[in-house]
């Protein structure tokens, strides 16, 4: 509940929130990685019991696209700069 509302408000920068997202997610899918009967034999695919916590891999990417769009501006500032530099 806490992540949700950090990504509400606007004074929490999305990248925080992004790696907050990473990590709860990420440890859910440790979770289904880790416990026995949640996947099909020599498969990365679901069981029905494990569906779940499988389908809470989108939680893993949008953390990472949240995390990686944060950093997005800082990248593109530094492109015009370099190709203001070259003369571009």
């Amino acid at each position: 509940m806490g992540l949700g509302a950090a990504l509400l408000l606007p004074v929490v920068p999305n990248v925080v929130v992004g790696v907050g997202l990473l990590g709860f997610g990420g440890g859910l899918l440790g979770l289904y990685a880790a416990t026995p009967g949640m996947r099909r034999p020599g498969s990365v695919f679901p069981t029905p019991d494990g569906i779940p916590l499988a389908k809470d891999a989108w939680l893993v990417a949008i953390g990472a696209a949240l995390a990686l769009a944060g950093r997005a501006p800082e990248r593109r500032s530094r492109l015009s700069r370099l190709v203001a530099r070259l003369g571009g």
